[in-house]
């Protein structure tokens, strides 16, 4: 064998014998995400939000007349660890993030209710950038959840 090609094989070997080990690969710290729940409907026309900034992305890309905030927290997310965070209705949404670096976080995204799946998506998140996901249906409409990162 060359000397490159042994070098190759040698670095494949200690890949893979590491995975077996449990490593968990590249680390990365923390991100923090603000997350705002809304609920929309076509019942009034009233744009309720506390920070309305993403008002114009809203309305373009969801097709409704009303939206009302029913929640905005902050939220932690350490590499991948499912954060398990309630949600209006009783839904139950799972973030945990995958990966992340200076330009985008990859965020595993799990909505369940009732031991039913009705989300399940990977994220990828700009820094600084906003990803909206539509939701299940609650007694009030349909829920939108909006993730900022990096503002």
């Amino acid at each position: 064998m060359k000397p490159r090609r042994v070098y190759s094989a040698a670095g494949l070997v200690i890949v893979v014998f590491m995975g077996c080990l449990g490593y968990p690969g590249p680390v990365f710290a923390a991100e923090r995400f603000t997350l705002t729940t809304l609920v929309a409907s076509n019942e009034g026309s009233e744009f309720d939000l506390v920070n309305d900034a993403y008002r114009d992305q809203i309305i373009r890309l969801f097709s409704y007349t009303a939206y009302k905030q029913m929640n905005q927290e902050a939220v932690s997310l350490d590499p991948g660890i499912a954060r398990e965070i309630p949600l209006h209705g009783g839904y139950t949404l799972y973030l945990k993030l995958i990966s992340a670096s200076n330009h985008q976080d990859r965020v595993h995204a799990l909505i369940k209710k009732d031991d039913l799946e009705y989300v399940d998506t990977v994220l990828a998140v700009e820094k600084p950038g906003v990803v909206f996901l539509g939701g299940p249906k609650v007694s009030e409409g349909d829920l939108i959840i909006v993730l900022e990162m990096g503002f």
